[in-house]
């Protein structure tokens, strides 16, 4: 839960079948290691790099590779967001029957075309488009 660890628990994604692994550890940080009162970041707050953690996980994605691999999907803890990438750009996600419960990945689509593995690359996301992430409470 802490930086220089954050890329740790999304290399579960880099092994077949084990995102899950990924899921339940990235929901457990943010849910036992981050709260909203002073105090709320669970390490040092190093130029934003905890709370950049938080708000991508909590988008369902984290760049493992900060120089510009893709990033792997985790498990979302909003139901919908928009990010304004500039130049008219935006990125829409969505994550149907999210839910405490339903932290698992049954499936996640990319402008409507369900994706093989739990990654997306920059290239796409920089392009703006819709990330859905289908949550289930199944492993």
């Amino acid at each position: 839960g802490n930086e220089p660890s954050h890329h740790i628990v999304y290399m579960y994604n880099w092994l077949e079948g084990q995102q899950y692994k990924c899921a339940e550890l990235v929901r457990r940080i943010m849910d036992e290691m981050y709260f909203d009162e002073g105090g709320g970041v669970c390490g040092n707050e190093d130029c934003g790099q905890m709370s950049a953690w938080y708000i991508l996980s909590a988008l369902g994605i984290y760049q493992v590779d900060p120089a510009g691999g893709d990033f792997a999907l985790g498990s979302p803890a909003v139901k919908s967001a928009k990010v304004h990438l500039g130049d008219d750009k935006v990125l829409n996600i969505k994550a149907l029957n999210n839910s405490p419960e339903n932290i698992y990945l049954r499936s996640a689509s990319w402008n409507g075309v369900e994706l093989e593995k739990p990654f997306i690359s920059w290239e796409s996301i920089r392009e703006g488009g819709e990330l859905v992430f289908e949550m289930t409470n199944e492993r």
